[in-house]
């Protein structure tokens, strides 16, 4: 008795983190809940993380899976050793190790505790909050005026909302187009969650969703090995879409008519022209690395392997966690880029690292997926795009270190999960 007991607590705690993650940012928004309401998650992680501890190396030998906690002991001895050359705080080390960390104790937590009727109601609880967030911002939008970076649904009404509205509206189209192409969902609803994630993109000025879908239709095409004239006409009508899309996004937003030329797209991405991203100072996407190591590590290769250190340019709402470097450089915008906070504070060690845990990632996952079990196999090849999109994301946002993260993370311990309940009733 007390045995389910356990299980049904540390399962509601995933289910209720996950809710709280949809919803809480609204309430910070809209009625002023203090911002120190997401350290809740912070509280559920070490928890879970405790309470699952005695199983973690058990049910990672059982999946195979040893290899992703021996990187992750590598990435803390990583992170130690370049504390110990840069010196710093030890706050401010645990500050950013709790940054980037908490994203991997969740990952591991929904391994461990969850099963795949869970995995499978999760994604129920995301496809309605997909379609809430739909309405909201249509409300926000219509109503209250509100459009663009501060368009963002259930997500609230402030900076970086629109960012938790991509992640969400990337994952749930992208399985919805999976389910489609197994004949799981049908035409009419495939093509409404499809016009909802338009329509809200050019709302929230998400431009890059239009460039993503196709990529992530693409990537599902070939996983499913469905390229034939049916998916021929997928992408047409696909690209029609989004070239609709353009057009309204230039009735809302007129000056974005220039991203859809060679040009203007190439100046949103890299900052040519003489600008970065929002200023003539701060960095641009793909332009943030050589910028950094222009400014910071040239001629240093001390710095260049190890960054500053782990937390040394970490910023927080809480003064002690403010670094001196973010004092200094804050205008330099550097966290608001994933890839750009992982090279300032770890240097290629850590954006090598990245790489690597994703490639292996993906490896593991296309190796295990069972083409027989159909559920299993798109549940990969969600999992399979999500890695490719966090790899994109890494150099387009901070989605892999903020909140929203923790979207991404569970889909991508999901075929973890699976892989884990074949095992168990195999036996």
């Amino acid at each position: 008795m007390l045995k389910v007991r356990y299980k049904i607590k540390t399962k509601n705690l995933i289910f209720f983190e996950i809710i709280y993650i949809l919803f809480i940012k609204f309430f910070i928004d809209v009625f002023n809940v203090p911002e120190t309401a997401w350290y809740l998650c912070d509280i559920i992680n070490v928890v879970l993380f405790l309470l699952a501890f005695k199983k973690i190396i058990n049910t990672f030998s059982k999946i195979k899976a040893n290899r992703f906690l021996v990187l992750i002991m590598l990435f803390l001895a990583l992170t130690f050793l370049g504390h110990l050359i840069n010196g710093g705080s030890i706050l401010l080390y645990l500050w950013g190790l709790r940054n980037i960390g908490r994203m991997f104790v969740f990952w591991i937590n929904c391994i461990v505790i969850l099963n795949k009727e869970d995995v499978e109601k999760i994604f129920k609880i995301l496809y309605i909050a997909f379609i809430l967030n739909f309405i909201i911002s249509i409300f926000q939008f219509s109503i209250l005026g509100i459009k663009g970076d501060n368009l963002g649904g259930i997500f609230g009404t402030k900076g970086s909302s629109n960012s938790f509205s991509l992640n969400l509206i990337v994952i749930v189209t992208t399985w919805i187009f999976i389910r489609y192409l197994d004949k799981d969902v049908s035409t009419i609803k495939l093509a409404l969650c499809m016009g909802m994630a338009v329509v809200l993109a050019t709302l929230a000025e998400l431009k890059s969703y239009y460039i993503l879908i196709m990529i992530l239709v693409i990537l599902a095409l070939i996983l499913q090995k469905k390229l034939n004239f049916r998916s021929v006409v997928i992408l047409f009508f696909l690209f029609i879409g989004v070239m609709l899309a353009g057009t309204l996004l230039e009735k809302v937003f007129p000056d974005s008519v220039q991203y859809f030329t060679i040009e203007g797209m190439t100046e949103y991405l890299t900052g040519s022209g003489g600008v970065g991203y929002s200023s003539t100072d701060d960095l641009s996407r793909t332009g943030a690395v050589s910028t950094i190591h222009e400014i910071f590590f040239e001629g240093d290769i001390i710095k260049e392997i190890f960054g500053f250190g782990l937390g040394n340019c970490e910023a927080s709402s809480i003064s002690i966690f403010n670094s001196s470097f973010y004092n200094r450089y804050e205008y330099l915008h550097y966290r608001w880029f994933f890839h750009a906070m992982t090279y300032i504070e770890l240097g290629f060690t850590g954006i090598l690292w990245f790489i690597i845990f994703a490639i292996t990632m993906l490896i593991y996952v296309l190796k295990r997926a069972d083409k027989s079990n159909k559920i299993e196999y798109d549940v990969a090849c969600l999992t399979v795009i999500m890695i490719i999109y966090s790899l994109i994301i890494a150099c387009y946002n901070s989605s892999l270190r903020i909140e929203s993260g923790y979207l991404i993370y569970f889909i991508l311990a999901s075929s973890f999960i699976l892989f884990k309940y074949k095992l168990i009733n195999e036996k």
